[in-house]
């Protein structure tokens, strides 16, 4: 069925957009021709698009009209959905409402920065060099736009990992290769399925094994095609794998820096330093912290406990790119979700974990963050320094 101009369908309605459709109706664009209302209203004020959607009669119309809206607002996704009913094209819209990329992913750089200390210079997954590029069957032929051809490659990428598993992950990394301004996304997007079910950090050593193999499929692969990304890649998986084990742990203890790979050691400490701040909110300086972690983390003992079943912990990202002179830092992955610097002498790697961890607690530990101002290591002092100001 053609789509007939919305104006030519809507009946009356409230008062309230009854004077708001006219009012919109006087809108004159710049080249002399009338606007549509709902588009007007999108651009003007989008509370009053619901309304008028309703005065459209004919609900096939009226589907194709939120269609459209959808193509060209995927951040209204939220205000739409409840306008369609049950079926299809609710489910496909409910879908763009949880996709926040589609309207806030930036472009990639034309050039990945470089810093001369170790580390990403950002929390976005970017590549130097990409392996090279898969086409996704269909999306090349999509009546759209951009967005909508990169996103179709975008979920190609998700679907097939997802069926498939981790050893597609050099297939699906090709196709996140193709998917334009959503390449940064589409990597981060595949992470899931490459760290698949994490342990319980009392499980048993055998447990890890898949877990190890999965990072291993990770940096063999980008070491093949960017070696100076492979590390990146891998600290952002050990970043999440252990956030998500000590999240739900009942104790904090030191059993997996004997069993994980030695590039999983920092984001042991950051985790654990995270779960033990949880659990034991007393008082204390930043040096009567740091004995606690380093005596946790001194311990080998397995708790027998159950784990806990609770939502994943949420961060706030708390270096999501680099300032002036931020280039100087080590950067590795905080939890998944932000960056921190690290040392490679453990007693002040706890340190700065903690110093991150007295950030993340609701409400702060501002105290031991203060205190870490005055810490004999400069790297110390500059965490809390960026964090205090982060905390304002």
């Amino acid at each position: 069925m053609a789509l007939t101009n919305p104006l030519k369908t809507h009946r009356p309605g409230p008062t309230n957009a009854s004077g708001f459709l006219t009012a919109i109706l006087l809108i004159i664009a710049c080249d002399g021709s009338p606007v549509d209302p709902i588009d007007a209203a999108m651009a003007t004020d989008p509370r009053m698009v619901p309304p008028l959607l309703e005065q459209i009669e004919d609900p096939v119309a009226r589907i194709a009209v939120i269609h459209r809206l959808l193509n060209h607002h995927p951040e209204q996704a939220n205000l739409l959905c409840p306008q369609l009913p049950a079926g299809p094209e609710r489910r496909r819209c409910d879908t763009i409402a949880r996709r926040p990329h589609l309207w806030t992913a930036r472009p990639a750089p034309a050039a990945v920065e470089t810093r001369s200390a170790p580390g990403p210079a950002s929390t976005r997954l970017q590549p130097t060099r990409w392996p090279p590029a898969a086409q996704a069957a269909g999306c090349d032929t999509l009546d759209a736009e951009a967005r909508w051809r990169d996103e179709c490659v975008f979920q190609t990428a998700e679907t097939l990992i997802n069926d498939r598993g981790p050893d597609a992950y050099a297939d699906a990394a090709a196709l996140c290769a193709s998917s334009g301004r959503f390449q940064s996304d589409c990597l981060a997007h595949l992470m899931p399925a490459m760290i698949g079910d994490v342990p319980a950090v009392d499980a048993p050593e055998l447990a890890w094994d898949a877990v190890i193999r999965r990072g291993q499929i990770l940096r063999s692969f980008w070491g093949g095609h960017d070696p100076g990304f492979a590390p990146v890649v891998a600290d952002r998986f050990w970043s999440e794998v252990l956030a998500r084990a000590y999240d739900r742990a009942p104790e904090v203890h030191g059993v997996l820096l004997d069993v994980l790979p030695e590039p999983a050691a920092p984001h042991i400490r950051a985790s654990a330093a995270l779960r033990l701040m949880e659990l034991h909110r007393e008082g204390g300086d930043l040096k009567a912290w740091e004995q606690r972690l380093a005596s946790a983390l001194a311990r080998r003992d397995r708790s027998t406990s159950p784990s806990i079943s609770r939502d994943p912990r949420v961060v706030a990202d708390r270096w999501p790119r680099d300032r002036g002179g931020d280039g100087e830092i080590p950067a590795i992955a905080y939890v998944g979700q932000s960056r921190r610097t690290v040392s490679p002498e453990p007693a002040i790697d706890r340190r700065i974990a903690l110093v991150e961890a007295a950030a993340r607690q609701r409400p702060p530990l501002r105290d031991v963050v203060s205190d870490a101002l005055d810490d004999s290591d400069p790297l110390v002092r500059w965490t809390a320094a960026r964090l205090m100001e982060a905390m304002r």
